[in-house]
């Protein structure tokens, strides 16, 4: 899938979930989807960092989920993921929102361009 299509970053999302879910059923201890998914869309993991990348999501990893990691997992899997900054109409105002720590009422547009 390229990057640029419409619904690749739902379609990774996607695939996080079922990856980690197949292997959590096999019964090996897995970072969460939302942690994978970082992963492999963060720009600043290069191969020179990878290995320390993924040692510290090792030591975040346990074999069972808490019902606050169930609860970061179902909202992570369910949420709108914007692609473009038109859909997010008030972008600096929500990213000083989030600097500051209250960023409950981010703005979207839900209309797909």
């Amino acid at each position: 899938m390229e990057h640029d299509h419409p619904h690749a970053l739902d379609f990774l999302r996607q695939d996080c979930a079922n990856a980690t879910e197949f292997f959590r059923r096999a019964g090996v201890n897995v970072m969460r989807p939302q942690q994978l998914f970082n992963f492999v869309t963060d720009p600043t993991v290069t191969e020179e960092n990878r290995e320390q990348y993924l040692e510290k999501i090792q030591e975040e990893v346990h074999p069972s989920l808490t019902a606050s990691e169930q609860i970061d997992e179902a909202v992570f899997l369910h949420a709108f993921i914007p692609r473009t900054l038109s859909q997010v109409p008030h972008f600096e105002h929500d990213q000083e929102q989030a600097q500051a720590g209250a960023a409950k009422d981010v703005s979207i547009d839900l209309s797909i361009d």
